[in-house]
């Protein structure tokens, strides 16, 4: 039982309490199921998610393994070897299912093949003398093992006790590899929003990170990781399927399987070459949807100077000629998709036909045990040559994704830049020999008259002490209302220092934003950021925010009020894509008292 708030909600998720047989057979989903049945389902009626499952929790796994991997490798962590430590134990039980689920595929041509024997002995009732393993029909006094065994109506129990084995442990693996491949999915999808919130919120003019990269990221790699991971048990159990079936056809057909399995052979560099193919094809697409992304994004954030400058038509022209791109590969790789399937289907049946006919040139009489039995064999076969692209396909596209999120880890981040002083934590600020101690000295001009000048890109920075006075001058600068009196300072303390500071959006450029920002905001008082356009307020507000680049200095959040916290309302509304209750109650409860 989980409590959220004032109301309990049930775990209905039982699949890791319930028994093995309910757990196989899914028994326990049919409360829900016979809800569903009486009335359609809310979300309410699904329950909470189990802790195990949450994406807190798989987002500080993957936080520490990718950080253990990277304090261990002196290069770039390997992203696959953090998926390895995340998933490994559920994944190793799934590949067990998968294992013995295909090894049950092949009961069943054996078992075809004993059941044609017993049907055609049945009807001559007389079996081959010498043939120990045929058996005949005529009654017995005594029921033997092997009698048993090739008995038709026990093969046929067999056959159907094979199949719901098989069926069984192939969806029991799948499910598990996809529960696996949702968790990684989470967790990549958690560190992506985490990292994003400690880039600099004009990333895209330095490292090329943008908003649609970003959202790509959440949706397009972190998909592909979902499938690399349901699928992925298919990569080693494809070649082992294709050698089992190889052997068996051997058995039945002789060298006239081997040719039919050459062709096959032939044919899989062609189904690999399809499916590098899509492989790239997927990557320019991808490149394409992050450009289109990008300018709808931008379409979408200045609409309003694009409306007053009537520039409708060239953004929409923009946006259509990156869509134009997008679609031009999206044909390209339906046509190659095309052609795979087409290949897929097609070989199979060749190499029937093939091995069929070279059998009967040149080995001897088809009997209906042997076709019946290689044609079962045959059928398996499609499975394999079917997923095989695909699986490439997958897995490439995984690979691309990973070398992707890799690059966009290791971005540089607002708060930790090498060479440069990092975040301080809190603090006690109401002492001002601690700003000596820690290398600050207020400058002169700030301790006599009031005002400090802090160096910027553009002009200067000017501090006027007072309590919602208006600032004493108008330059064509910044102006903060400031309260910077030592009395006043160990009276309320300062919620956030900047000491020698120096900002910029962009690491590569030689220009910095804001330089040598000496700053002090004093608690309980109203500060005031006021100049003229393009003098670099926002900067100043980005810096406080830690959302720029900061290159040297420190930026110190302190708590003097043992209850401070930053909040931020920016010019544009940022609201959820949700109802106005959720906008307002942002994830709370809903109190129908307040």
């Amino acid at each position: 039982m989980a409590t959220e708030g004032s109301n309990e909600i049930k775990v209905r998720y039982r699949q890791s309490d319930v028994s093995i047989i309910s757990k196989a057979t899914m028994w326990w989903m049919n409360g829900i199921l016979l809800e569903g049945y009486r009335q359609p389902l809310e979300m309410s009626n699904l329950g909470t998610m189990p802790h195990e499952h949450k994406a807190q929790l798989q987002f500080e796994k993957f936080s520490r393994i990718y950080a253990d991997e990277k304090h261990k490798s002196a290069d770039q962590p390997s992203l696959w070897w953090c998926y390895v430590r995340l998933t490994w134990r559920m994944m190793m039980m799934s590949g067990l299912y998968k294992l013995f689920g295909d090894l049950l595929a092949f009961v069943a041509p054996w078992v075809i093949d004993r059941v044609i024997r017993y049907v055609v002995l049945y009807d001559a009732d007389v079996a081959p003398p010498g043939d120990l393993t045929n058996v005949t029909t005529t009654t017995q006094d005594v029921v033997t093992i092997e009698y048993f065994v090739n008995n038709g109506f026990v093969l046929s129990f067999l056959l159907f006790v094979s199949s719901l084995l098989h069926h069984t442990f192939t969806q029991s693996s799948f499910l598990y590899s996809a529960i696996e491949g949702m968790q990684l999915k989470a967790a990549v999808q958690s560190y992506i929003y985490n990292k994003a919130l400690k880039l600099a919120s004009w990333n895209d003019k330095g490292s090329g990170i943008n908003v649609g990269e970003i959202t790509n990221h959440l949706s397009t790699d972190a998909s592909n990781l979902l499938m690399a991971a349901s699928f992925f048990h298919f990569t080693w159990t494809i070649p082992l399927e294709i050698v089992f079936i190889a052997c068996m056809l051997y058995y039945y057909l002789g060298y006239s399987a081997l040719i039919g399995i050459a062709v096959v052979v032939v044919f899989l560099p062609v189904q690999y070459r399809i499916a590098s193919l899509l492989a790239g094809i997927q990557k320019h697409t991808m490149e394409c949807m992050d450009e289109r992304m990008k300018r709808t994004n931008e379409l979408l954030q200045g609409i309003r100077s694009i409306k007053l400058y009537a520039w409708e038509a060239l953004m929409c022209d923009r946006v259509h000629a990156a869509r134009r791109r997008e679609l031009h590969y999206l044909l390209r790789g339906a046509c190659v998709r095309a052609l795979s399937t087409f290949v897929n289907n097609g070989v199979p049946i060749i190499v029937t036909l093939l091995s069929f006919g070279l059998y009967t040139l040149f080995e001897g009489e088809l009997t209906a045990t042997k076709a019946f039995s290689s044609l079962a064999l045959f059928n398996m076969l499609n499975l394999p040559l079917f997923m095989f692209p695909a699986i490439v396909f997958i897995m490439v596209s995984a690979r691309v994704s990973t070398g992707r999120l890799a690059a966009f880890f290791e971005a540089p981040e607002v708060d930790a830049k090498e060479g440069s002083a990092a975040v301080v934590g809190n603090g006690d600020s109401r002492d001002p020999r601690r700003h000596v101690a820690n290398g600050y000295v207020p400058s002169s001009t700030a301790m006599k008259n009031g005002v400090g000048k802090c160096k910027m890109s553009n002009g200067d920075l000017e501090l006027h002490v007072g309590e919602g006075e208006p600032p004493l001058s108008r330059k064509p600068a910044v102006v903060v209302a400031v309260e910077t009196e030592l009395t006043t300072l160990r009276k309320h303390g300062s919620v956030l220092e900047m000491c020698d500071a120096s900002f910029a959006w962009d690491l590569h450029s030689k220009q910095l934003t804001l330089h040598s920002i000496n700053l002090q905001l004093p608690a309980g008082k109203l500060t005031m950021v006021v100049g003229s356009v393009g003098c670099g307020k926002s900067s100043l507000l980005s810096a406080i925010l830690g959302e720029i680049y900061t290159v040297s200095g420190s930026v110190d959040h302190r708590d003097a009020t043992a209850a401070a916290s930053i909040a931020y309302c920016a010019q544009t509304a940022w609201l959820l894509n949700a109802s106005l209750r959720d906008n307002i109650t942002f994830g709370q409860p809903y109190e129908h008292a307040r």
